[in-house]
């Protein structure tokens, strides 16, 4: 017992020195500024904390070791631990206790949510086999549900029954699913036998359990030498032993069991692999260690750890692939997420022959602030506000065997966030996002004989057309999809474009008779060719703009008060629905008509502060508002907001208000501000609604990252040169961005003095917020998409603002750093991905580039980091911005100071905010460079002499003259150290070692996680721009 006891205490003193030696970056020339500083502003900021924590860990090196063993004498003698991720079972059994919670809460989770998923997983099965392709998802039983006897909770076993598993499986089955691998039952009976699935302290599968879950998906697959397969040394490790173990000890989980990257695997086994399908393996790190057990029956393995999936996966198209498998363990499965509107325009047919199934307009009912009005091209739905709502009702829903889906195709003026509630309730509240332009959403009729909607559509006015719905059939035979048949427009109808025409000249016309085509007659279908609607009157063939409602009473009203016959028509340039002019005899005078009803306009104000992202040099502006009376069409125009003076003058914008609404687009206001708007009835022109609130036509610019780019708004202050310069978010609206933030008042300062437009930043970085969900530190990471995460609250964000901008700026890496797993092609690919697959397909690009322009400022400084993980965030960056387009480095932040372990100071966020501006004033034409000078060659120019050439950016000379630093210089891999570095000429940097040097030499310069930068190079521009971190080799 002494002797155990004394070997303990010898681990216990030499256990901090072996961490130092495993733990250290090699070749480190970070500078260690101390503990971190206390302040008000770091108080309530968590980050503080996490670095106090850090300086502790990195200090004190006997913390780590000291934590492990701690961990698990507590768990050895007293069967508990620290470790809040890992659940002690009986006789030493480990289980993740996210698996454990959700089984225990199986019962009280919706059941509506993992249905709703199920059924959008049976529309991807059919719409994917209809192909002629194989597409199959299962569920990977969680540890927990396959051995609830050892969780020492009585109730674990009866929770199994309750489980996502069983809902979303029974479910699918029991809707015709041929396409679901029921695991669950295997794999209890492969226990009962004896077979081990998974071990004491493992959080996967045991290889033996791996290979059972291959071999029953292989069996659905039609395989049959699955037991065949072998692991190859070029394979993934299928299961890292003791994984919860390492956990619960302290270590964290082993970094190679999380899979952020998709993989590609080739099989290197069977000679006939050419004539293999190829798969695609959507799911999670359970999933993934199925690739070396199945390899061997496919030509090659694409696994894409994916939350969402749509029509794109890992830049290929889902059509690309002969197989699909989905696939996620129990406790994970309720995050997948089905995006079906970017999937089915491709694979289901847009014109397809089948019975009719007509659904008219008529379902559709205004329910609040909603006008509908029915147009030869479609639903005309006019929203006005917050609480605007309409209702679709009394659609067949899915029944038996055959599956439903509501196609809708909507044409929006506005950007919205379409909130679509099931009613009765049936499932959990879809938000589909409605871009400008033309859309198809896809709603999935749930197992009922009727099912209704109600539509939110967004918190500010706006206008939407339905063009028209269809309603598709999948059926469990897949022979074919059934559509809604073109329903056939009677001859006498012409579709007209429900858009602006333009203004037509005056014309003198013999009176007519004007009657409105029935409106019943008007359906929903595709429109044929556009034409414009041609009449004939009095034997002239002419064009004619449509009147309809208060306008045509008004026309007849004209008609009838000239004696002459002839009429003055004044064109209007809106399209209403359509009306038809026959020639006739002169009308006889009308009785006289009672007085109008005088008209009044509300306006649905705009709201204060906010900027129209402009396209070239003006914005189209969408107003709307409510109408009292008979009004006459609305026009509207744009004035200087207090002086009344005329900026955009009068036009109409809506020629037909219906049902007590108004909407239209106001086209080509120029960029300025601030503005009013004024409306008023064009039959009534003395009468004015004048706008209360100021709003302006420029640049929206979003700034998103992590806790770097969120000090842009909170550090330091001075006063804005201009009041044009304003923030917004989802939460407070448009602001004034004051006179905090001296990074963000740098930049707009900069900008409108340079351009003389309102510049609006969109504020949505997020304090610790990683790229990948290797960096997921509690507070997201951006390449999540699922409903709710950072980046759709983003998107929502980018949406309120009217859905386009000019330039995104991107400050982070920090936190990806600082977990030291994520890798320089890991980072690299996934910001790629990010910027390529997400940002540039979810937000419209108004900057009039080939691409939305991407301002990456790179990772900064960061006192106590490693080495080696902040320079690979680094590189990947850089490598990044050579190969994306319209991705511009701003000059590097390297030599900037920093304030405490992270941020930076105050003057060094100025700096930034001017490197950044004058970054984006160079896109604009406006400014000739925007680096600083670059390394471009290193030589040995004498015994124990370097030279480094420079290649200027906008300046012609560097400095300081001598003292420089920052630099270091290998011989072989090992430093040499430095004499001095001095300014040799306005394009060299001189290097002294103190001794001659030979073999390899690589040099470089602002290297590592924090560098030496108190004597950096800068150039002789007025913002004395610095030189550019590099690495160089010299033969």
């Amino acid at each position: 017992m002494g002797k155990a006891l004394a070997i303990c205490f010898l681990c216990l003193l030499l256990a901090p020195g072996f961490m130092l030696l495993t733990h250290r970056d090699q070749g480190s020339v970070s500078v260690d500024t101390g503990m971190p500083r206390w302040s008000w502003e770091t108080a309530l900021n968590h980050n503080f904390y996490q670095e106090i924590d850090d300086y502790v860990s990195r200090r004190f090196a006997a913390v780590t070791p000291l934590r492990m063993i701690g961990n698990r004498v507590d768990f050895h003698l007293f069967r508990t631990a620290m470790a809040a991720d890992v659940h002690i079972g009986k006789s030493g059994w480990l289980f993740s206790r996210k698996s454990v919670r959700s089984l225990l809460d199986a019962e009280s989770r919706k059941l509506q949510k993992v249905r709703q998923q199920a059924l959008n997983l049976l529309v991807l099965e059919r719409a994917v086999r209809a192909t002629g392709r194989q597409f199959h998802f299962t569920i990977i039983p969680d540890k927990a549900s396959l051995y609830p006897e050892l969780i020492g909770y009585p109730r674990a076993y009866a929770a199994v029954t309750g489980g996502n598993f069983f809902n979303a499986g029974t479910f699918a089955q029991s809707h015709g699913s041929e396409s679901f691998i029921q695991l669950h039952r295997i794999l209890r009976r492969y226990k009962a036998e004896g077979m081990p699935l998974y071990g004491k302290t493992s959080h996967f599968l045991d290889p033996l359990g791996a290979r059972s879950v291959a071999s029953a998906i292989g069996n659905r697959l039609k395989h049959s030498h699955l037991f065949l397969s072998i692991v190859r040394p070029d394979t993934v490790e299928v299961n890292p032993p003791a994984d919860l173990w390492s956990e619960l000890s302290g270590g964290g989980m082993p970094e190679h069991t999380v899979v952020s990257e998709p993989v590609s695997v080739k099989n290197t086994i069977d000679p006939g692999r050419d004539a293999l399908p190829a798969a695609l393996f959507c799911g999670d790190e359970h999933l993934y260690r199925l690739v070396p057990y199945m390899i061997h029956m496919f030509r090659s393995i694409d696994f894409v750890p994916a939350d969402m999936i749509g029509f794109i996966v890992n830049g290929k198209p889902l059509t690309d692939y002969d197989v699909i498998l989905v696939g996620r363990s129990e406790t994970r499965w309720a995050e997948l997420r089905v995006d079906l509107d970017t999937i089915l325009p491709h694979l289901i047919p847009r014109s397809v022959s089948g019975p009719a199934h007509r659904i008219s307009f008529d379902r559709f009912a205004p329910v609040s602030r909603v006008a509908l009005i029915r147009s030869p091209v479609g639903l005309e739905i006019k929203y006005s506000g917050a609480a605007s709502a309409f209702d679709l009702s009394d659609i067949r829903g899915s029944h038996d065997r055959t599956l439903r889906v509501l196609r809708l195709s909507l044409d929006a003026v506005v950007p919205t966030d379409l909130k679509i509630v099931k009613r009765p309730d049936s499932g959990p509240v879809e938000i589909k996002s409605v871009a400008h332009g033309t859309s198809d959403i896809f709603l999935v009729l749930p197992f009922a004989a009727s099912t209704s909607f109600r539509f939110h559509p967004g918190n500010n006015g706006g206008q939407l057309l339905v063009r028209s719905m269809s309603l598709i059939e999948l059926t469990d035979t897949n022979s074919g999809f059934v559509a809604e048949k073109p329903q056939q427009i009677p001859d006498k109808i012409r579709w007209i474009p429900a858009m602006p025409v333009p203004r037509l000249p005056r014309i003198e016309v013999p009176v007519a008779e004007v009657r409105a085509i029935p409106s019943e007659t008007v359906i929903a279908g595709p429109p044929d060719p556009v034409q414009p609607f041609i009449t004939h009157i009095a034997g002239q063939r002419i064009s004619v703009p449509a009147l309809n409602g208060s306008s045509l009473a008004r026309f007849n009203r004209t008609v009838a008060n000239h004696e002459p016959a002839s009429a003055v028509i004044d064109p209007i340039g809106m399209v209403s629905p359509v009306i038809v002019a026959e020639s006739v005899k002169p009308a006889v005078k009308s009785p006289v008509l009672s007085p109008a009803i005088p008209t009044v306009l509300s306006l649905n104000e705009i709201e204060e502060g906010r900027i129209f992202q402009r396209r070239g040099t003006t914005a189209d502006i969408f107003i709307s508002g409510t109408v009292a009376g008979e009004p006459g069409p609305v026009a509207a125009r744009v004035v200087r907001h207090g002086s009344g003076e005329e900026v955009s003058p009068w036009t109409v914008i809506d020629a037909t208000p219906q049902k007590g609404i108004f909407a239209g687009v106001l086209p080509g206001v120029p960029e300025g501000g601030w503005y009013a708007l004024q409306l008023r009835d064009n039959t009534a022109p003395s009468v004015l609604t004048r706008g209360r609130t100021k709003w302006g036509v420029g640049i929206l610019i979003a700034c998103i990252g992590q806790s770097n780019m969120k000090e842009w708004f909170h550090t330091g202050t001075m006063a804005p040169t201009s009041d044009l310069l304003q923030k917004y978010d989802t939460r407070r609206g448009w602001r004034a961005v004051g006179t905090h933030g001296i990074g963000a008042l740098t930049f707009g300062n900069r900008l409108i003095d340079n351009l003389g437009v309102p510049v609006g930043f969109l504020e949505y970085a997020v304090n610790g917020s990683g790229l990948s969900p290797k960096a997921d530190w509690g507070t997201g990471y951006w390449a999540d998409k699922r409903p709710g995460s950072i980046y759709r609250r983003f998107l929502s964000g980018v949406s309120g603002a009217g859905g386009a901008l000019e330039a995104v700026i991107w400050i982070q890496g920090e936190a990806d750093a600082a977990k030291g797993t994520v890798s320089e092609p890991e980072y690299r690919h996934a910001l790629e991905g990010f910027v390529d697959g997400r940002l540039r397909r979810d937000i419209r690009n108004a900057s009039g580039r080939p691409a939305l322009p991407v301002l990456l400022v790179s990772l900064v400084k960061r006192p106590g980091g490693r080495d080696i993980p902040h320079q690979a965030i680094r590189n990947a960056q850089a490598r990044a911005c050579e190969t994306l387009e319209e991705c511009y480095p701003v000059p590097t932040t390297m030599d900037l100071e920093n304030r405490g372990r992270q941020h930076l100071s105050v003057d060094a966020y100025r700096k930034m905010g001017n490197r950044v501006s004058q970054t984006f004033l160079y896109l604009l034409g406006k400014a000739s460079y925007y680096r600083g000078p670059v390394a471009v060659e290193g030589r040995v120019s004498g015994a124990g002499i370097l030279d480094i050439a420079l290649k200027h950016g906008g300046g012609s000379d560097i400095s300081p003259v001598d003292g420089i630093s920052g630099w270091e210089v290998l011989m072989d891999g090992k430093p040499v150290p430095i004499t001095t570095v001095v300014r040799h000429d306005a394009e060299t940097i001189r290097i002294f070692l103190d001794h001659p040097v030979s073999g390899r030499i690589k040099v470089r310069y602002l290297y590592g996680a924090m560098p030496d930068a108190r004597n950096p190079v800068r150039d002789n521009t007025g913002l004395q721009l610095p030189l550019e971190p590099c690495e160089i080799d010299i033969e």
